[in-house]
């Protein structure tokens, strides 16, 4: 007896009916419903004719049809959208980590102490400046 089992489990469809999955079925029948609305719409209120209220009829029931067949990154459509639409407009995030003030706290001494070292540095060279004029004004007497 062999019993034929997929290899990906996750990629399993429930099938309702033709294989496709109820929530497919409930958005193409919306898809639908909502293009015949339209081109009901565009052809009796409007007076458009019938072959360009079809064309007004198609792109509303695209998207419709999408947000039930798509799938993205194991997410539905709507939830990829919802996750793109969160991600746009989050705030920044801050973390202060303890590790992150500490090596802040040690650069901070890193350029004291530099700093202190030039200021010392520039004293021993004004010294050592100063010293020479003094040798030179003594050489010169």
């Amino acid at each position: 007896m062999n019993i034929r089992v997929n290899k990906d489990v996750t990629e399993y469809k429930n099938d309702l009916w033709k294989g496709l999955t109820l929530r497919q079925l409930v958005f193409g029948g919306v898809a639908v419903a909502t293009a015949i609305g339209v081109v009901a719409g565009a052809y009796f209120l409007c007076y458009v004719p019938i072959d360009v209220a079809i064309y007004f009829g198609i792109p509303p029931a695209i998207i419709i049809a999408l947000f039930g067949f798509i799938k993205v990154d194991d997410m539905t459509l709507y939830e990829y959208v919802q996750e793109i639409w969160r991600i746009k407009w989050q705030e920044g995030l801050c973390y202060e980590s303890e590790d992150y003030t500490d090596a802040v706290e040690a650069e901070k001494s890193i350029y004291r102490i530099c700093a202190e070292s030039e200021k010392q540095q520039k004293k021993l060279e004004k010294k050592s400046k100063k010293r020479v004029k003094e040798s030179r004004r003594k050489d010169g007497q």
